[in-house]
């Protein structure tokens, strides 16, 4: 089974019970509700079948009147798609030709295999059509009768006559006559089983007409006048012979006159037994090969009307289309040439800027150098400070030991102090010992003066002594002082020389992360000049390559105002070509009228 087909019963089924009911029983099948059925695909036997018995179920019917239902609303979908098919002057017309109709469409479906339908009359209002196909869809192809009959309004009894496997008969019984039948007993008569010629018929009948005419008349008439009466009696019985075996030719004349009317649907069947039925029956069978041609024609024009529309509706689009092209050529060929230009116009200044830029390296190349011995200078002062910082430190131990002998010194100093102040009290003891010895030498008369004498050396030595002693603390208390000055001024200097140490070797760290910073930013700056040489190149090198650009650029413009007028002549050609789908469509028009003049 062909997609053409399930495609129509799912639409159908659709108009009469439904999409949700239709889809649900369409996903029961298995077959994807927005699956998109191709014409030519192929589709398995069942799957309609599920899907109609899933439908009566929802619905509460026999499936054999969702068939029939199916069938006779498809009449009128074939009628959107094929409407040349229904041009027909009657129902009986239309169900003759449905078996030419089945094999003209599915003859353009390779692998498709129509039912046949072949329909033999039996009566002047009756005719037998027989169903012939494996898929046995009985009730579908009953209510596809019952949909043409109500399309050409027209009344059609259906009687079932039999089924078997495959195959179905109905006697087709319709409303008004379906075919003209006439019997010429004569001419039947005289051939006699076995004579099909008209003129031996003729010749026979003059034969026996005028002996039977002579033995009648000869007893009356007398002998003399029989020659004379014999030649007009032939005449008169060759006439009427002749007139009689030739009545069928008048059928075949009327035949004739409806072909040449283009009245195709009148059929008439004649019985002789002679050249006239042969006649008569080549006649009919060559109306029926017209017919067929006619029907094939007429689905012909219905899809040449339709690809007229398509085409037209294309064309039109593409004229559309070709236009908009036109008018984005256009532009983009004027974008083009501005491109180029400024293309140009951009090589120039970029010309200008590298030379600019080649200046401006060679500029940083040599404040590269500068910089280099700004580094190297910054890095030998770090290294002096630095120098200089050790050396301080040095000169601060050194104060710190100084400093340190001169508080020995104050502390010695202090030691001979006390020595001196014992001195003195001893000196002032001995001068009141040797001011009592003198008392006492002074109370022993003569006997004490010597001792006086040498009381009064000691009492001055003891003087002396003091006077030595307090001159030595004077200077000793002097010298203290000027060794507590000395001691003082030292811890002061070498409290500022331990600040002033410390802020240099602060100063020489933080000049020391200067130049390391320094350092950094400087490497960085030269990679920065390097780099920015390597650019300089690299953009050298672009300019080169914009040059090339530029003339490609020149060469795109000759080339999009090339395109440009191609696409104005192709745009040109497609509005020709929209003119004459037009006059085409006006043509297959024609031919349809032209067609429709033939009545099938």
């Amino acid at each position: 089974m062909k997609g053409t087909l399930m495609a129509a019963w799912m639409n159908s089924a659709k108009k009469l019970y439904g999409s949700e009911i239709v889809e649900k029983n369409m996903k029961q099948a298995n077959w994807d509700k927005d699956h998109i059925i191709k014409p030519t695909e192929d589709i398995q036997e069942d799957i309609p079948k599920k899907i109609m018995a899933g439908i009566a179920k929802d619905v509460g019917i026999p499936v054999s009147e969702v068939w029939q239902a199916i069938g006779k609303e498809n009449i009128y979908s074939f009628f959107k798609l094929y409407p040349s098919y229904f041009k027909q002057q009657n129902l009986f017309s239309f169900l003759s030709s449905m078996d030419d109709i089945h094999t003209i469409i599915t003859n353009k479906m390779p692998g498709a295999t129509p039912p046949r339908l072949i329909m033999e009359v039996i009566s002047n209002t009756e005719a037998k059509i027989t169903y012939i196909s494996k898929r046995e869809m009985y009730d579908y192809l009953y209510g596809l009768m019952l949909g043409a009959a109500e399309f050409f309004n027209e009344k059609l009894e259906i009687t079932p006559l039999a089924k078997g496997p495959g195959t179905a008969t109905f006697k087709l019984k319709f409303e008004k006559p379906i075919i003209s039948r006439k019997t010429y007993l004569l001419n039947k008569f005289l051939s006699f089983g076995f004579i099909k010629s008209v003129e031996l018929k003729s010749a026979i009948l003059t034969t026996v007409t005028t002996l039977g005419l002579l033995l009648i008349i000869s007893p009356i008439i007398p002998e003399n006048f029989n020659t004379l009466v014999l030649a007009p009696l032939l005449l008169l019985t060759s006439f009427i012979s002749s007139k009689m075996m030739n009545k069928p030719l008048k059928n075949i004349i009327d035949t004739i006159e409806n072909i040449k009317s283009r009245k195709f649907f009148l059929t008439t069947e004649i019985t002789t037994n002679d050249q006239y039925e042969k006649l008569n029956s080549s006649l009919n069978e060559y109306k029926k090969s017209i017919t067929n041609d006619l029907i094939a024609f007429k689905g012909i024009t219905d899809e040449m009307d339709s690809f007229g529309e398509t085409f037209t509706r294309i064309s039109s689009e593409m004229n559309q289309t070709s236009s908009e092209i036109s008018q984005v050529v256009e532009q983009v060929a004027a974008g083009v040439m501005n491109q180029a230009e400024e293309t140009e116009s951009s090589v120039f200044i970029l010309n200008q800027n590298i030379d600019s830029l080649k200046e401006i390296v060679d500029k940083e190349n040599q404040s590269k150098d500068l910089l280099e011995n700004v580094v190297k200078e910054i890095n030998e002062g770090y290294n002096a400070v630095k120098e200089t910082t050790e050396n301080l430190q040095s000169i601060i131990s050194q104060f710190s030991t100084l400093k340190d002998n001169a508080d020995k010194l104050e502390l010695k100093t202090k030691d001979i102090n006390e020595v001196v102040e014992t001195v003195t009290s001893i000196a002032e003891q001995t001068n009141l010992l040797a001011l009592n010895a003198s008392i006492e030498a002074a109370r022993a008369g003569e006997h004490g003066r010597g001792f006086s004498v040498v009381a009064e050396e000691i009492r001055k030595l003891a003087e002396e002594s003091k006077k030595a002693a307090s001159s030595i603390s004077e200077d000793l208390q002097s010298f203290t002082i000027s060794i507590n000055n000395i001691v003082k001024d030292i811890e002061n200097q070498f409290v500022i020389l331990r600040d002033e140490s410390t802020k240099l070797d602060k100063v020489a760290q933080s000049n020391y992360q200067s130049t390391l910073s320094i350092r950094s930013v400087t490497d960085s700056i030269i990679g920065m000049i390097n780099q920015l040489t390597t650019e300089t190149e690299s953009i050298a090198q672009i300019y080169n390559k914009i040059e090339s650009l530029a003339a490609i650029a020149e060469e795109n413009s000759a080339s999009a105002q090339e395109v440009s007028a191609n696409v104005s002549q192709y745009t040109s050609k497609i509005k020709d070509m929209s003119q004459n789908i037009i006059e085409f469509k006006k043509l297959t028009e024609q031919f349809k009228e032209d067609l429709d003049k033939y009545q099938i």
